[in-house]
């Protein structure tokens, strides 16, 4: 292995010690309480659009400080999330807000995946006929 490799790898430990989780228990419990907190989904707005936990909003991983900036305030929870349990992409989501001060961010564990796997709806996802799932209307008031 190489000593850039390493090094990413050390950094990268060392985040995911820094970062705090959430289940999807977790947070299916954080929506049916309607808590106020935003949810993001890190990834490109093709993977968005086809498949998405509803209400979440897109943010990818090269504008996630501009657009954080905009849209959150430094207090306020985020819980964000990438496509695959294995990805790190999350983790340095997760690092990049909390350097920037936000001080209340959470990833999901697992991920989108994980959500899928437990069964939950994904809102643009196409079944097996190419039909689009969608969730039934909710009271969003979580997203405030």
């Amino acid at each position: 292995m190489k000593i850039k490799d390493l090094l990413t790898e050390k950094r990268l430990h060392h985040l995911e010690e820094m970062v705090s989780e959430i289940t999807v228990d977790e947070l299916k419990s954080k929506i049916k309480r309607n808590e106020i907190f935003k949810l993001v989904e890190i990834s490109n707005p093709d993977d968005f659009d086809n498949a998405h936990i509803d209400g979440a909003i897109n943010i990818p991983l090269d504008s996630l400080a501009t657009e954080a900036s905009k849209r959150f305030r430094k207090f306020q929870q985020i819980v964000i999330y990438v496509q695959e349990a294995a990805s790190s992409v999350g983790t340095v989501a997760a690092g990049r807000l909390q350097r920037l001060e936000f001080s209340n961010v959470v990833l999901l564990r697992g991920g989108k995946e994980a959500w899928r796997n437990a069964g939950l709806p994904l809102t643009g996802q196409e079944d097996a006929d190419g039909e689009t799932e969608t969730t039934e209307e909710s009271d969003q008031t979580w997203l405030k």
